[in-house]
Formats: structure tokens, C-alpha cells, sequence
């Protein structure tokens, strides 16, 4: 969600090699990237569905997207653990989905898609599904990042890193930095 936030923010995007990663806001979005905070992002709001999950708050919510961008670029939406709203906020939702407003991109994340309205579902545009990697895949990826941050490692230090975290990436990576320092 957040990679394809930097997408949409990118001052400088060109169709060929998308985001520019030097443009203030592609800087501003690869460090909420790394710390989860978006707070200078006037244009990216990060919504946890868990504590924002009822008809009032989505209701509230979809009027703010309603509101051009502040600087007449795109306004980007991530609703975290969207399956936790009610039905009827998913209903709202629905509504919202089928007339939205122009250059605004709205990024449903879940975890179990199957508890999202199917009509929300059969409306959005892109479906990513993200899985987790085998462990070849996490050791070659934690085996990269040691290597290019100049960190001895181990092959079997990085698998047990990799099954440790439950072979998620994030959890790796933070189980990996925490084993470094």
C-alpha cells in the first residue's frame, strides 16, 4: 500500500520508470515507508479500520476524501484491516467506490478478504495478493541486505531469523536489525 502511495504522490512520476524516489515527496513517503508515520504527508492518511471501523467514522471519513488535495495532485487512502468494518461502513464504502471523487486512490488492506462485502470486492480496480516467501526467498532477501549493509552473517542464523519471524518480511528484517545492533 505504501509503495503504491509513493506511486500516486510522486511529484516527478514518469510513465516509463513511475516514482522518481528524489522528489520531496517520494522522500517523505520512503521514510513513512520505514517508520510507518505519514504525518507531513498532507495528501496520505493511513487509516486503522480497527479503531475507525463504524458507519459514523466511515461516513465522516469519505466526506474529508470528498475535498480536492491541497496542492491539486492526488489524495491517497489506506484503510488498514478493512474487514474489520461493519457491513454497513462496508456499504458506505460501496457507495463511495462506484461515484468517487477524481484523483483520489483509496487502498484497501486485508488479511482476510473473504469477510469484505463481495460487491466492495467486484468494485475495486487492482487485487494484490501478497504472500509470504518461502524460506529461500526471506534468507536470499535478509543474505542481500547483510550483504549490502557490510553485516557478517550466517546461513543458518538467517534461517532460523527467517522462521523465527514466522517468514514474514517486515519481522524479519526488525528481528534482524534488533540481532545487529
Amino acid at each position: 500500500a505504501r509503495i503504491i502511495a509513493k506511486e500516486y504522490l510522486c511529484e516527478n512520476r514518469s510513465a516509463e520508470h513511475g516514482a522518481c524516489g528524489v522528489c520531496e515527496n517520494c522522500l517523505m513517503v520512503d521514510e513513512y515507508i520505514k517508520t510507518g508515520d505519514f504525518g507531513a504527508l498532507q495528501d496520505l492518511k493511513e487509516v486503522d479500520i480497527t479503531s475507525a471501523s463504524g458507519k459514523d467514522d466511515i461516513t465522516e471519513l469519505l466526506e474529508e476524501m470528498s475535498y480536492p488535495s491541497m496542492f491539486g495532485g492526488w489524495k491517497v487512502y489506506v484503510m488498514d484491516e478493512v474487514q474489520l468494518a461493519s457491513k454497513q461502513a462496508q456499504q458506505r464504502m460501496l457507495k463511495y467506490i462506484e461515484e468517487p471523487t477524481e484523483k483520489v486512490c483509496v487502498v484497501f488492506c486485508t488479511t482476510n478478504p473473504e469477510m469484505i462485502l463481495d460487491t466492495l470486492k467486484n468494485r475495486c480496480s487492482l487485487k494484490l495478493e501478497v504472500k509470504k516467501p518461502s524460506l529461500a526467498e526471506l534468507v536470499g532477501l535478509l543474505k542481500f541486505v547483510c550483504e549490502k549493509e557490510g553485516i557478517q552473517y550466517d546461513l543458518e542464523g538467517l534461517r532460523r531469523v527467517s522462521v523465527k519471524a514466522g517468514f514474514v518480511i517486515r519481522e524479519a528484517l526488525q528481528l534482524l536489525e534488533r540481532l545487529v545492533q
